[in-house]
């Protein structure tokens, strides 16, 4: 069946001349795709990720004319400066906290201590922070061996990350894990609540996936720099897999790449967060479609319903 994608994504390239190099506002899990959805990720996968956007969306000016302008063109230091010069002027400076955040922690055959010497060294600003927090993309079974991505995308994902990996980013600062993504039940349920376990037993918070509705409920509040912040997890899949009827507690998803994503269940979670004292609430949301350069329209929308 692979082969037969890799020759369909082919065809497809050579018949529309390299013409498809567009989003297109598809949902993108694998759970509800149809052929259509299955031919367009194959397409992607083998070869030719998409670097435009939607057509007569205007995504690319918009995000032209709101630049990052103070974070990525500006060093902490020169931040720093600013705010120091603030104080001379007797203004009072705001409390602050500093957040950062990274992508995805996958399994890697090199991701090992005696091959990752100089893993961290250009990123020193950034890890300087009050709370590191990065999404963990795999489960951590102990007990199993460390398995990789596969290429064979017709056979569902089992990937197994190792405490080893784990350790590497943990070490360098990150202290705080998003466990929920598509890959969350790659190991099954035993995997999910072994990867809790795991974590727990290292000292590293999480967010995301949980063992009982009480877990579930209790997503992590920190208190930094006197601001009580909290995080909150969502994936919009779980790739082919399905939490057991009863346990939806297990990992939270919901479909966020829809066109018309509900976002009941999140806007629950922040009114228990703010019931529970928190100022600043960060939702960590897995979600968009892979092999793409821009997130589509909907998912655009979708975000701003969030704030």
């Amino acid at each position: 069946m692979q082969y037969l994608l890799k020759f369909l994504a082919a065809f497809i390239q050579l018949v529309t001349l390299g013409r498809l190099r567009s989003s297109r506002p598809v949902e993108g899990d694998s759970l509800t795709m149809g052929l259509g959805g299955m031919l367009w990720w194959g397409y992607k996968f083998y070869g030719h990720p998409i670097r435009e956007p939607e057509k007569d969306s205007h995504i690319r000016e918009y995000f032209s004319a709101h630049p990052t302008a103070g974070f990525a063109q500006t060093g902490w230091g020169e931040r720093q400066g600013r705010n120091s010069s603030s104080a001379s002027t007797n203004t009072p400076l705001p409390t602050m906290a500093t957040l950062t955040f990274a992508g995805d922690v996958l399994p890697a055959q090199a991701m090992r201590a005696d091959c990752t010497e100089h893993y961290w060294d250009e990123l020193d600003d950034f890890l300087h922070a009050d709370i590191c927090c990065c999404n963990l993309e795999s489960p951590v079974v102990k007990d199993r061996p460390l398995s990789c991505a596969s290429e064979n995308i017709t056979a569902p994902p089992r990937m197994n990350n190792t405490p080893e990996a784990v350790r590497l980013f943990a070490d360098a600062g990150f202290s705080l894990f998003s466990t929920a993504n598509n890959h969350a039940l790659d190991q099954g349920v035993h995997g999910l609540l072994a990867t809790l376990d795991f974590l727990d037993e290292v000292g590293l918070g999480h967010v995301g996936t949980a063992r009982s509705r009480a877990e579930h409920d209790a997503f992590p509040i920190r208190e930094v720099q006197g601001i009580k912040i909290a995080f909150l997890s969502w994936t919009f899949s779980l790739n082919r897999q399905t939490r057991p009827g009863g346990r939806e507690f297990l990992a939270n998803v919901l479909r966020l790449n829809a066109p018309t994503a509900d976002i009941t269940p999140v806007v629950a979670q922040v009114k228990q967060a703010r019931a529970r004292g928190a100022e600043v609430v960060v939702a960590c949301l897995h979600w968009g479609l892979e092999y793409e350069c821009f997130p589509t329209l909907h998912q655009m929308e979708t975000a701003h319903r969030l704030i």
